[in-house]
């Protein structure tokens, strides 16, 4: 596949005319529907994705503990790099099998990971024989703080997650509220993924970097996290492999 060009199928279409089928493929996606309608509609084509056979392999090498992945490198630099050597990790979006419960050289780490698709999820792992070495719990994102208490965990994690959720924002603001002042917020994202997926399934986001920022757009509108929360916390971001990375540590004293 030619460089800036996107395979739907038989069809290929380059970044010009990409973004006005993306945008009608939006507003035919949405048709007066809120983000959390949206996302219900589309749960099966989740868990079908997961559910496919060829996912296994994938599967296998996340519950492995001794994989670390060369991709992942920024995360495990930053945990490596953490005041700490005992970690707590929250896993937000994590997917049948979390990729962070892995050993790490002079640290001891525990995760927790949550989805709210992890029920479902139990299903497929039983189905195809694997026994998770951290069992994903259910849980929205946009509802962690009915469920943890604030300053629970060093760094709070979403890796391709938050552009499947309703309300990505408010998920990070609820992540940042979680760590601790030393820790951190981190957050992978394929860039501009609802985009290139003309917005199927679970997509309904796009993750880009701008000027420096993290922004989160669709076509209704888009939102500067990097100033949004720059009275809280300070927002690194940088590209990886057309992944945008994003680590947000909150501000000393900025929280009371």
């Amino acid at each position: 596949m030619r460089r800036g060009l996107v395979e739907l199928g038989p069809t290929v279409l380059g970044p010009t005319v990409l973004g006005p089928v993306a945008k009608l493929a939006y507003r035919l996606r949405r048709r007066g529907r809120t983000s959390e309608e949206v996302w219900t509609k589309s749960i099966d084509h989740e868990i079908n994705f997961w559910a496919d056979p060829d996912r296994r392999e994938n599967l296998v090498w996340r519950n492995d503990p001794t994989q670390l992945g060369e991709l992942d490198r920024p995360f495990w630099d930053i945990a490596a790099a953490h005041p700490s050597a005992e970690l707590q990790i929250l896993d937000v979006g994590a997917g049948p099998i979390t990729p962070l419960a892995k050993n790490l050289p002079g640290k001891t780490v525990t995760v927790t990971a949550i989805d709210a698709l992890a029920d479902q999820y139990d299903v497929i792992l039983r189905q195809i024989g694997i026994e998770p070495r951290v069992r994903t719990e259910p849980g929205h994102g946009e509802a962690l703080l009915e469920r943890f208490s604030p300053r629970s965990f060093d760094i709070t994690y979403a890796g391709n997650a938050l552009d499947h959720t309703y309300d990505p924002v408010l998920v990070i603001r609820n992540m940042l509220e979680l760590v601790r002042d030393e820790g951190s917020v981190v957050l992978r994202h394929h860039r501009n993924e609802g985009q290139k997926a003309l917005y199927r399934g679970l997509h309904q986001w796009n993750f880009d970097l701008r000027g420096g920022d993290l922004v989160i757009w669709n076509g209704a509108g888009e939102q500067n996290v990097s100033r949004l929360l720059s009275q809280q916390a300070q927002t690194q971001c940088f590209l990886q492999a057309d992944e945008v990375w994003a680590v947000i540590a909150p501000h000393a004293g900025a929280r009371g």
